[in-house]
């Protein structure tokens, strides 16, 4: 027995939802459009949108504003930012001044990272 809504395969290899698939997405498309040229929607999606972001940018300030520690960067580990450094490391830093592209500097390093 057939489970409802279940798609049937024909031989030709396309089921039996196919030839509605067509004329469904042309009439979400037809609608979409429609609904994105209304000046009204346009403008309250936009609001929408700048609204979300600030949701997310704060969230995120907020989340390593948490997550930051009380000492400055220096004292402690610049990679994992948990442990006390004990000495310190070279990396390599992009730079447009130098001829390699690269500049090489110091950070705070705990040892175990």
């Amino acid at each position: 027995m057939l489970r409802q809504g279940a798609d049937i395969e024909l031989g030709n290899g396309m089921s039996n939802d196919d030839t509605s698939t067509g004329a469904e997405r042309a009439t979400n498309t037809a609608y979409m459009r429609r609904w994105r040229s209304d000046e009204v929607n346009r403008v309250r999606e936009r609001a929408r949108r700048a609204a979300a972001y600030r949701e997310r940018k704060s969230r995120a300030v907020r989340k390593n504003h948490e997550n930051s520690p009380a000492e400055p960067i220096g004292r402690i580990c610049a990679i994992c930012r948990t442990r006390p450094s004990i000495g310190q490391v070279f990396r390599l830093r992009l730079c447009n001044s130098s001829s390699s592209g690269f500049e090489e500097v110091l950070i705070p390093y705990c040892g175990k990272c």
